[in-house]
């Protein structure tokens, strides 16, 4: 993040790589004690601390998730396709950060926090019971 500035909270957000490097934070010597990551989804799952930080002492990813984010479509094309699969682990893994709706307009939280990612994951209805014609 090149002229990135000191004052800074990167959380929630998927970093998806077609490859299992992330190279974000540059060898400046800008002050590091105010640059969060945190609750993030990193795919591939990589070593993101040593590939990130390049060995300083930022505050890393401890509740950031290194998986495979199960999106609607394994190779998303479009933003629809980029909502979640139930069994994800961006589902309820992030925290809030006070937004009330997610890309979609859609409430946030749909389970029992936020999601990581641009969209709130919202299960299928289900319809108890027999119908009755």
């Amino acid at each position: 993040l090149p002229g990135y500035p000191v004052k800074a909270k990167v959380y929630n957000n998927m970093i998806i790589s077609p490859r299992d490097r992330y190279a974000f934070v540059d060898g400046s010597d800008e002050p590091w004690d105010e640059l969060f990551w945190d609750y993030n989804l990193y795919y591939p799952a990589a070593d993101v601390n040593s590939l990130f930080y390049f060995g300083r002492d930022v505050p890393r990813d401890a509740h950031s998730v290194l998986a495979n984010p199960r999106f609607a479509a394994d190779q998303p094309q479009t933003a629809e396709q980029f909502k979640l699969r139930s069994g994800s682990p961006a589902i309820d893994a992030a925290i809030d950060v006070g937004l009330t709706v997610d890309f979609a307009g859609q409430s946030i939280p749909q389970g029992n926090g936020p999601d990581i990612g641009a969209f709130e994951f919202s299960p299928a209805p289900s319809f108890g019971g027999t119908p009755n014609p």
